[in-house]
């Protein structure tokens, strides 16, 4: 049942994209579902769910057991999960910047229409805004991911902050075109819809550019955690083997209790001194 509401959460999600609230209550969903330990935690989400995304998901997470969960409870964090714990702002910050970043792009993307609608042209800039969309949904699954992958989320942040530009200089170069064609340089045609197109990309731009820039750093401090947990673990290894060796030696008798005594001192400093 568990993979059966998540198809149908995604199915609204990309069926009613263009409502922005069937995003942000679905991906709060996806994320509740892969969290929740018990059926008490997901009630809440399940109404809105069935409210405000997919009905038919939101009716399955209602019905949903303890037993439909038990999947979570097994689930042991990795020294990657405790990594990413310690980095708790930055998870925040990802999951606010990407969800804000599809609202900047839907809203870029009624800007776009209207010169198709008035001209008739500007195809280009439509269909980037188009991939723009679809990039910004799939950057939220990979931030809203149990494992996160932080390059293929730098990577698709440097994508959209690309594409923005792309947007940026074709509505200019078609504004330019448009005032060439009628002999008036000066007089572009739908001056403030290119304006608030060029606006609603540069704030695009400036939240990818935080987004790429707080992923390269948080992969940084992630992978001196790991590291950090690594030598741990190989002391923690060394030191508990070798105590393990010398007690293995004191109850067959070849060490006396002075001996066992002064080798686990020695022991103890080697790894610790």
């Amino acid at each position: 049942m568990l993979k059966t509401a998540k198809v149908f959460i995604w199915i609204g999600i990309i069926c009613q994209f263009f409502l922005i609230y069937p995003i942000v209550v679905g991906v709060i969903a996806l994320q509740k579902l892969n969290d929740a330990r018990r059926k008490e935690e997901i009630q809440a989400i399940s109404i809105l769910t069935l409210l405000f995304c997919n009905m038919i998901g939101g009716i399955i997470m209602l019905t949903m057991t303890d037993k439909d969960l038990s999947y979570n409870r097994q689930f042991k964090p990795t020294s990657f999960a405790k990594g990413q714990a310690t980095n708790q702002p930055y998870v925040i910050l990802h999951k606010v910047l990407c969800l804000a970043i599809l609202g900047v792009v839907l809203l870029s993307y009624l800007f776009s229409m209207i010169p198709l609608i008035n001209y008739g042209d500007a195809f280009i800039p439509f269909i980037l805004t188009f991939v723009l969309i679809v990039a910004s949904i799939i950057f939220i699954v990979l931030v809203f991911s149990k494992r996160k992958n932080n390059k293929l989320c730098a990577f698709i942040s440097l994508v959209i902050a690309g594409l923005s530009i792309a947007v940026i200089t074709l509505s200019i170069l078609h504004s330019c075109g448009l005032a060439l064609i009628d002999g008036n340089p000066y007089d572009m045609p739908d001056l403030d819809i290119l304006i608030g197109c060029i606006v609603c990309s540069g704030i695009i731009i400036i939240m990818s550019g935080i987004m790429f820039f707080t992923l390269i750093k948080d992969k940084t401090e992630n992978s001196s955690i790991k590291v950090e947990e690594n030598s741990t673990t190989t002391l923690s290894y060394g030191i508990e083997a070798e105590l393990e060796e010398v007690k293995s030696l004191f109850e067959k008798g070849l060490l006396n209790e002075q001996d066992y005594n002064l080798a686990k001192q020695e022991i103890i400093k080697k790894y610790y001194n």
